[in-house]
């Protein structure tokens, strides 16, 4: 099972609307405008997720609130491979350059061993997929983003909403015919 949350501005306001998906098949299975970001929120509006998927793993960001969800429903959490990518990435320049500043030249070999395990760090990274495939809430949190970036902002919630069930509607291939913002966000 996928997880996460995402903001849309709806009349210049912030909304957090969560979105859930089939990690395998990465089908959106749900989005729900989300009234508290906490973890315990968060695990009470995923729970009949876990439950009736059964899923054992929850794939999101690193986010603290989807460690404690995670937790708290039994399932363990899988990182996001391109947010680890980031991550690791971002941080073992700045462990390098703080390095650099208090050690400087006088550490003898200490900088040079240092940065050639963080390249053998960096190395072992490229060895992950390269498309960040194992998020699938973040796919499909992307349908309905690149639509929503040409705009500015909605203008109502029922407009948001209808906005996202098309997005996730086209995206997915349904060929039903039903009210699918109705449906994903009841």
């Amino acid at each position: 099972m996928g997880a996460e949350e995402t903001v849309f501005s709806v009349k210049g306001k912030e909304v957090v609307v969560g979105f859930v998906v089939d990690g395998a098949s990465g089908k959106t299975l749900r989005f729900e405008v989300l009234f508290a970001g906490d973890g315990e929120a968060f695990r009470r509006w995923l729970e009949p997720y876990a439950r009736g998927m059964g899923a054992e793993v929850l794939v999101s960001n690193a986010n603290g609130s989807y460690g404690a969800a995670a937790g708290g429903l039994g399932l363990s959490q899988q990182l996001c491979i391109a947010h680890v990518r980031k991550y690791v990435s971002k941080r073992t320049n700045s462990i390098s350059e703080q390095a650099e500043k208090e050690w400087g030249e006088r550490e003898d070999g200490k900088l040079e061993n240092l940065n050639k395990d963080l390249r053998v760090l960096k190395e072992l990274l490229g060895e992950f997929p390269r498309d960040g495939a194992n998020n699938a809430s973040e796919r499909s949190i992307a349908k309905s983003k690149m639509r929503y970036k040409t705009m500015r902002g909605y203008k109502s919630m029922d407009g948001m909403k209808n906005g996202i069930a098309l997005t996730q509607w086209l995206y997915n291939g349904q060929e039903e015919e039903h009210d699918l913002a109705e449906e994903m966000a009841a």
